[in-house]
């Protein structure tokens, strides 16, 4: 019978002279075992299109954050996907560019402010991967705008709403407080007063 101490230290010999084996826990791993891991992990991904690395982590008895690390190191070249930007999941480069391209879509037209959730809600995906895609649609110059309290705020958005008040005065002489709350003034009066002036509009008490 061999003791606890005694196996310990054969496993710590074993660790020491073989570099591509890592102690996980009480599992022993080769570099060639978690490359088959991962190929399995790539084959799931590949079907499901997005997979949650803590059920994954689960699946296999191994460390999340410890896992996470040993997935890094394979994404691209054994495992055919992205980590979100919280880490907790992976998708298909398809997925993702498919994802990409729609969100582009939605949003190059956009003229008003446009909350996440209703790009998540029409395209049935979480909100996380949906502003990972947007920030990497901006950083590419693909998209001219900000995320900003979980809204995508396009640039000309002010431009384009004094632009919508101004045509809709010059049309009708008078601009109701409706119109502006419509457009996103949430102080009719102030709001009006910057495009117009001080003077130049009457306001009347609703």
């Amino acid at each position: 019978r061999f003791s606890a101490d005694k196996i310990q230290s054969r496993i710590d010999n074993v660790i020491r002279k073989w570099s591509n084996i890592t102690k996980v826990e009480d599992q022993l791993l080769t570099s060639e075992n978690l490359d088959e891991i991962c190929s399995q992990i790539n084959l799931e991904l590949q079907e499901k299109n997005v997979l949650y690395v803590g059920e994954i982590s689960k699946k296999y008895g191994l460390p999340i954050n410890w896992f996470k690390e040993a997935m890094l190191m394979r994404l691209g070249s054994v495992i055919d996907g992205t980590l979100s930007s919280g880490g907790d999941k992976m998708f298909t480069s398809n997925f993702k560019e498919r994802a990409k391209s729609r969100i582009r879509g939605l949003l190059r037209g956009c003229m008003l402010p446009c909350p996440v959730s209703t790009i998540t809600t029409r395209l049935n995906i979480e909100a996380d991967f949906a502003e990972l895609i947007i920030d990497e649609l901006i950083k590419a110059n693909e998209l001219k705008g900000k995320v900003t309290s979980s809204s995508y705020i396009p640039d000309n958005y002010n431009k384009c709403r004094d632009d919508v008040i101004t045509k809709f005065y010059k049309q009708n002489n008078y601009v109701t407080y409706e119109l502006v709350n419509k457009v996103g003034g949430s102080n009719p009066k102030k709001f009006l007063s910057k495009i117009f002036g001080e003077n130049v509009l009457i306001f009347l008490e609703l």
